[in-house]
């Protein structure tokens, strides 16, 4: 989800599906509301892993950029193991749901550019646009 407010970020996350199951959405959050005050925005804090059954923007807010890959057997459990294994991560700028949505896709071995980045942070507005550019 990109932010269209002038200094803001958007949100990444990832959804999983199973043929047999539901799909569950998963993102990472900083688990402190103090994490999004401007002036605590360079400290780390205990984060959070949130699964949601569903898609998420069904519940939360509408994604404005997606594309769907197939992955299945180990990729699937890559990236399902690689979202387990992110709880207990402390959030921050430079670790935040951006790093976590493309890490879980470079654990399903889908290529991921490295420059997806605003002054080194991991961006959550250039991974929308470049999951625009897969559609293409």
């Amino acid at each position: 989800k990109r932010s269209h407010a002038k200094g803001e970020w958007g949100h990444a996350w990832i959804t999983l599906e199973e043929s047999s199951s539901r799909p569950m959405s998963y993102g990472f959050w900083p688990a402190e509301a103090a994490a999004k005050k401007p002036s605590t925005l360079w400290r780390q804090f205990p984060g959070a892993v949130s699964a949601q059954p569903g898609l998420l923007d069904e519940q939360m807010t509408k994604a404005d950029a997606t594309h769907t890959w197939d992955v299945a057997g180990s990729r699937y459990q890559s990236a399902l193991d690689y979202v387990q294994s992110f709880e207990g991560q402390k959030w921050s700028l430079c670790v935040n749901c951006t790093t976590f949505a493309i890490g879980a896709l470079r654990a399903a071995g889908i290529q991921v550019p490295s420059n997806l980045t605003t002054f080194g942070y991991p961006d959550p507005n250039k991974f929308a646009d470049w999951l625009d550019s897969q559609a293409r």
